[in-house]
């Protein structure tokens, strides 16, 4: 082979290895970030502690437990009546979520949570939740002791690692009506997500398959380029200058993820 023939191999194995590279770095920060459960939940706490997240969960439990005590208590909460019964609910809910309690459920919650998204992830259809049954059924024995809800009602003490839809059904007759299947929880993913979260659910699987290979394709080409090249301190500077651009590209493309997330 031919010192020229040599040069344009060497650039192109170079090339080959910078790819590899780039695709085995974002497999492993793939494996760290989406497939550790423990990383998973521990990062889905802090988010979950943020204050605009706080809110917007709150909120939404707020609406979701106002809406049962009404019908629990079969009273007209439209009106003033209401109004100072929502304010209860709001700040029951409100003081709860900021409680150690709170925190040890969702991060068991998000746990399997998490166990959940990666069967979705692997190909499984069945939604993903976040279950908070557990919270709310605690605020809605902070109401029963405020008469909010009926004393005859024996409000159920449920475990995280418990069936949500069969938890719902067991709540629906401890306070003698139809619950909705989605009371408590939080939809990440649905059954049949829309396609924009199956591309996404592809990527992932993608780099989280080829993760190993990519990593033995780039130092094995990296090594065949630098043996096969005529000029082998230029070749070092090449794969340098490889891996610093595969790098930069490399964060672009996490910190788009993360946005993404």
């Amino acid at each position: 082979m031919s010192e020229a023939m040599r040069r344009v191999v060497s650039v192109v194995l170079v090339v080959l290895a910078s790819i590899s590279a780039l695709v085995g770095a974002l497999g492993v920060w793939t494996n760290d970030n989406i497939f550790d459960s423990q990383r998973f939940a521990t990062k889905g706490t802090e988010v979950l502690a943020d204050p605009t997240v706080t809110k917007a969960v709150s909120r939404h439990l707020g609406d979701q437990i106002f809406g049962l005590m009404e019908k629990a208590s079969g009273r007209d909460l439209s009106g003033r009546l209401g109004q100072l019964a929502r304010t209860n609910v709001e700040r029951r809910v409100d003081s709860v979520l900021q409680g150690d309690s709170a925190q040890r459920i969702a991060n068991a919650s998000l746990l399997r949570t998490h166990q959940a998204l990666v069967r979705s992830i692997q190909g499984e259809s069945n939604p993903v939740t976040l279950n908070l049954l557990p919270i709310a059924t605690e605020i809605l024995n902070d109401l029963k002791a405020d008469s909010l809800i009926p004393s005859w009602a024996r409000i159920p003490q449920f475990e995280i690692d418990g069936d949500p839809i069969e938890q719902t059904l067991v709540l629906g007759d401890a306070l003698r009506i139809a619950v909705p299947q989605d009371f408590g929880q939080i939809v990440l993913i649905k059954g049949d997500p829309p396609p924009v979260v199956q591309q996404a659910r592809s990527y992932i699987k993608f780099f989280h398959q080829i993760v190993f290979g990519a990593i033995v394709a780039a130092i094995v080409l990296a090594v065949a380029a630098i043996a096969v090249s005529p000029r082998r301190a230029r070749t070092l500077i090449h794969l340098g200058v490889g891996t610093a651009i595969a790098w930069v590209l490399g964060v672009v493309a996490v910190d788009l993820a993360r946005s993404s997330v």
